[in-house]
């Protein structure tokens, strides 16, 4: 008896080994098609070029009147599914992982070591050993948990240049620094993806596609230095050596003249936009001040607090209708002059919400394997179906500043709405 119970268990085990085999070849196949599908035209990696040799006057629209698509947090496509072979980095495939040591060290540790516990005298109660014991709770259970922490922490489909040949040109890139090596997080969860790597592959895919801008905002770091200012310079170092000549800079071209400078103009200094946090560096003649950015989330514009109640610990828009009514409607009507304006156009989520979720997908017995739509994708797909309709819908209104959209899971279908407001804009301006 005792044996036909242990070779049933081991069946057992056989099966589930298969299933996961299965499943990560059926992932793996799935996002393969979905990544060969995105290249039917050069219009989707050239699509500013298009727009400048195709397009009368386009070139002439200033930083600030053109519209292009942002991602929001955009190093987490990397993990999980987001890993792509890339059209013009195939030797320098990314690598991207998430591990226990790193979710200590600036999750937990920063938590209660940083924040809740910060000062001369550590309360062993309250600091110390909920750190402990979460340590202990966690080690046996990290595969399903970091499951949860990935889903919970992937807000975009594609890696960094995925992102980029499907026509991303504004990045939200959140970086940390650790032991001299500079790598990626979306808040305090740091997963290794190489900065020095990406930025290299964004290098040789400019090389290649000469009339194509890209805004790289670097505001949020997280150290292992207990200096913010000295991980700033160490990636501002960084991004000044590998991108070099390519730089657009305030040597050339002053932080109040950016906004309002041509894309024919910006071409002749460069290609790539950097923009730090407010605070003097070294590096001040090569980078710009955060102060560039002008994006409602994070700043909350008086002129609409009475309408729009986004801010964190307030009500999160969940769905298109919140998003569009309270966000999108009136921060469009209210930009700031000289700036580059942001809309934000993703929903949030509460820490209540993804509790919520993972209690309905345990209960629902789905916890094997975890699936990304922990955070509603379903949802994000229809906020992104009818952000493009938005977009072209509201091309023509003159009243309305839209000028960099930053979206989760962003997809290559959205890009067709960018290219025709774009259009529009042109035609507009002409006139």
């Amino acid at each position: 008896m005792r044996v036909r119970h242990g070779l049933i268990i081991i069946l057992l085990i056989i099966l589930i080994y298969i299933g996961s085999v299965l499943y990560i070849l059926y992932d793996y196949v799935k996002y393969v098609k979905l990544y060969e599908s995105n290249y039917e035209s050069d219009r989707t990696v050239n699509w500013m070029e298009y727009l400048y040799y195709n397009v009368p006057d386009w070139k002439n629209l200033t930083l600030s009147q053109i519209c292009i698509i942002g991602t929001h947090d955009s190093a987490t496509g990397c993990l999980g599914e987001g890993r792509m072979i890339h059209r013009q980095a195939l030797h320098r495939r990314p690598q991207c992982y998430f591990q226990y040591a790193d979710f200590i060290d600036y999750f937990l540790d920063y938590k209660y070591t940083h924040t809740e516990c910060k000062g001369s005298s550590i309360d062993i109660f309250r600091c110390m050993l909920p750190m402990v014991s979460l340590q202990v709770l966690l080690k046996p259970f990290w595969k399903m948990i970091s499951a949860y922490i990935i889903a919970w922490t992937k807000t975009q489909k594609y890696d960094i240049i995925g992102q980029l040949e499907n026509g991303v040109r504004y990045f939200d890139m959140r970086m940390w620094v650790d032991n001299g090596g500079v790598y990626f997080h979306h808040g305090n969860v740091a997963f290794r993806e190489s900065v020095a790597r990406v930025f290299f592959n964004m290098l040789v895919f400019l090389r290649n596609n000469t009339k194509e801008i890209i805004i790289l905002n670097m505001k949020h770091i997280i150290t292992d230095l207990n200096n913010n200012d000295a991980a700033s310079d160490k990636i501002s170092q960084l991004a000044i050596l590998t991108f070099r000549d390519m730089l657009i800079q305030p040597l050339d071209i002053p932080q109040e003249y950016l906004a309002s400078t041509s894309i024919d103009a910006l071409l002749t200094y460069g290609q790539v936009i950097i923009i730090q946090s407010n605070r003097q560096s070294v590096y001040d003649n090569y980078i710009y001040s955060g102060s560039l950015i002008n994006s409602p989330y994070l700043s909350q514009d008086k002129s609409c607090t009475s309408n729009t109640i986004i801010t964190k610990g307030n009500t999160f828009p969940t769905n298109w209708n919140t998003l569009k009514t309270r966000y999108l409607n009136c921060y469009s009507h209210n930009p700031s002059e000289g700036k580059l304006n942001v809309l934000q156009a993703h929903i949030q989520y509460s820490g209540d919400n993804v509790v919520d979720m993972i209690k309905k997908s345990i209960c629902s017995l789905s916890f094997l394997p975890v699936s990304t739509n922990i955070i509603n994708q379903t949802t994000k797909k229809q906020i992104n179906t009818n952000l493009s309709s938005w977009l072209v819908d509201n091309a023509t209104n003159t009243n309305m500043d839209i000028n960099i959209i930053q979206v989760d899971n962003y997809d290559v279908s959205m890009l067709d709405s960018i290219i025709h407001v774009n259009e529009i804009k042109a035609r507009i301006q002409d006139k």
